[in-house]
């Protein structure tokens, strides 16, 4: 069976953006993590104080409960650049 040189092309690039991706750590210069997989400390609930029921962590991420009364999270402060502000849901 040949392989085609483009085939080759592709696999090597592929294989590229992988390893680069892989070897990407987070920056601590200027960027703030609001989620790191089990806080939700940064978040509360749209119009509430606390974190919303609807929403729960699970192995992770950030997962929708089914069954309950449906509020999007939001930041609990305001994240501003010097550009632009952002408040809004996940």
């Amino acid at each position: 069976m040949r392989i085609s040189l483009i085939s080759i092309f592709y696999i090597a690039l592929l294989s590229a953006f992988i390893s680069a991706c892989s070897s990407v750590k987070p920056s601590t210069g200027g960027w703030k993590t609001l989620f790191n997989g089990s806080s939700v400390d940064k978040f509360r609930g749209y119009q509430l104080n606390d974190f919303p029921a609807a929403r729960r962590v699970d192995n992770g991420m950030l997962k929708t409960v089914i069954g309950t009364n449906n509020i999007d999270p939001v930041t609990r402060k305001p994240i501003k650049t010097s550009n632009w502000n952002l408040n809004g849901t996940l």
